[in-house]
């Protein structure tokens, strides 16, 4: 009975990486650009409907992983502070699967989506356990590397307030730290 519970998780995980992927050699294949009403574009991959609908689509809209991803052409406000490449939410809100997004990204969305642009280090925890299941499932001691990424990128800034400590997201650090990681579609340099 374990050994089916974990292959019945395992192919859930197959799924959703292949998902993941699919989606991403979609978008990168063939998009075209569609603009909508309200001053955002959505990056299109051929054949696919067009949606202007929420960044994240309930599961009703797209079971099997939308591509359509809505991005505001203004820059980094409204929902691009969220991972482009995310076909379901409710996938990692309900299955015990780590999101595919590195701690920093987790916290920096987490940090951005709060109204006023900062939280507290309970609430970026909060944020993790009510998004993602692997984060309620599994021992703290994801939390210690919350902690170790709060400190270790210079884009996350340490506000005190009479409240107690918040952290905020420098986005002109963030953008710094972009620019300088190398283009992954960059030829490596023969060696001898």
């Amino acid at each position: 009975q374990s050994l089916e519970q974990q292959l019945v998780l395992e192919k859930e995980k197959l799924g959703a990486m292949q998902a993941h992927l699919a989606g991403k050699m979609a978008l990168t294949k063939a998009p075209s650009t569609v603009s909508s009403d309200k001053g955002s574009c959505c990056i299109v991959a051929s054949g696919t409907p067009v949606t202007t609908g929420p960044a994240w689509p309930s599961p009703q809209e797209a079971p099997d992983g939308l591509f359509a991803v809505r991005r505001p052409l203004w820059g980094s406000h409204g929902n691009s502070t969220f991972p482009e490449f995310f076909h379901n939410m409710d996938y990692f809100k309900f299955h015990n699967m780590r999101p595919p997004f590195t701690y920093a990204t987790l916290i920096r969305w987490a940090i951005l989506e709060a109204p006023e642009k900062q939280r507290t280090l309970n609430e970026i925890y909060h944020w993790f356990t009510r998004m993602f299941a692997f984060f309620r499932n599994h021992p703290a001691t994801w939390k210690n590397a919350i902690r170790h990424n709060l400190s270790l990128h210079k884009c996350f800034v340490r506000v005190e307030s009479e409240k107690g400590a918040v952290w905020t997201v420098d986005e002109f650090e963030f953008r710094k730290k972009r620019s300088q990681r190398p283009s992954r579609s960059a030829n490596p340099t023969p060696g001898p």
